[in-house]
């Protein structure tokens, strides 16, 4: 975990970035290792979280 803060220390994610954690943490390359990503870098939407869709007009 050559970038992660280490217990007690905090970061802020700077605008327009997003900081992100893959599901297998122990093989994952994220943002642990590569740091920050460029939100102009990220394809897709969310439509779910957990299974719960959600409603685009609220």
């Amino acid at each position: 975990m050559l970038n992660f803060p280490l217990r007690g220390e905090s970061n802020v994610v700077p605008e327009g970035m997003i900081f992100v954690l893959g599901d297998n943490r122990m093989n994952s390359t994220d943002s642990r290792f590569l740091g920050y990503i460029s939100m102009n870098k990220v394809i897709g939407k969310v439509i779910a979280l957990n299974g719960i869709p959600l409603d685009e007009t609220e």
